[in-house]
């Protein structure tokens, strides 16, 4: 009798200590819309936050992946890709700037993942803005149970020179443990 043994996929690794090795690619090997190109009206938006864990400690060494999805003319476009520290040595918080496009109306979440020291698996998550409509119709946004949507929300703080300022924290655990998702869900 031959046993067959089902093959599992092996666990990520944690980044560990070469973190700052991921934060140098070049955007062009990537398949994200180059948004030199189009040009639309936009407005800039700037999110700023921290990835906290256990009680309140700010996780110092990781980063952060993020983009956008959208749908135009029928072919789904990936905006504003980067990748960025999880915590900026001058302000002490990341930050995420994108620009968000009025002709692309339903890009009004960023996708995140996160890779840190001591996760074995890189964790996914979204960002919605509390002043957008977007999300209130949103089939996605809609299917999370409403007591743990707001830890999706990021907090508008002020607008400035047509800039919007936002705050958003990512806790990895606790009470107020941000929604993960599995990476199929974001697609």
């Amino acid at each position: 009798m031959i046993h067959k043994k089902k093959m599992n996929s092996t666990p990520s690794q944690t980044v560990g200590p070469f973190f700052r090795n991921y934060l140098n690619f070049t955007k062009e090997k990537f398949p994200f819309t180059d948004t030199s190109n189009i040009k639309l009206k936009f407005k800039k938006v700037i999110i700023t936050g921290n990835i906290i864990y256990n009680k309140n400690i700010i996780l110092k060494d990781g980063f952060l992946e993020y983009w956008q999805e959208v749908q135009y003319k029928g072919k789904i476009n990936f905006l504003n890709f980067n990748r960025i520290k999880s915590r900026d040595e001058k302000i002490n918080k990341f930050i995420i700037t994108i620009n968000q496009y009025e002709t692309f109306k339903y890009a009004n979440s960023v996708n995140i993942i996160i890779f840190s020291r001591g996760l074995l698996n890189h964790l996914y998550t979204k960002i919605y803005f509390e002043d957008e409509m977007y999300s209130k119709n949103n089939i996605f946004y809609n299917s999370i149970p409403s007591k743990r949507r707001n830890t999706l929300i990021a907090k508008l703080d002020k607008t400035n020179n047509g800039i919007k300022y936002y705050s958003f924290n990512i806790f990895l655990n606790g009470v107020n443990e941000t929604v993960f998702f599995e990476n199929q869900e974001l697609q």
